[in-house]
């Protein structure tokens, strides 16, 4: 699949581009992430993180987790997959879904 990138992408430019990615080409493991994060300063530690990860349970573990974070004050934001409708509604920021502009 060709895709070509406007000035402004849209949400549907996003969708799209995530969609043609191959499955079957994926390369698994984290040495690639890991050697990024050292390139970029390693940003990823500069935030608290809790990665929820495991066969069946995790949407409702991390709402729950994201309920009780923000009951103490705490901002909070969750990637949840697969989507319903829309990729944005995966990304969620204190309980809410991001507009699909943001995405």
């Amino acid at each position: 699949m060709t895709f070509s990138v406007s000035v402004s992408p849209t949400a549907g430019d996003a969708e799209r581009w995530l969609l043609s990615l191959e499955l079957f080409g994926m390369r698994f493991g984290l040495d690639r992430m890991r050697a990024l994060m050292g390139a970029l300063g390693a940003p990823n530690e500069a935030f608290r993180a809790i990665h929820v990860v495991g066969t069946n349970g995790k949407s409702s573990t991390v709402r729950m987790t994201a309920a009780i974070l923000a009951q103490h004050g705490v901002a909070a934001g969750s990637y949840l997959s697969p989507h319903l409708v829309s990729f944005a509604e995966r990304i969620r920021v204190d309980g809410a879904d991001i507009a699909p502009q943001q995405f």
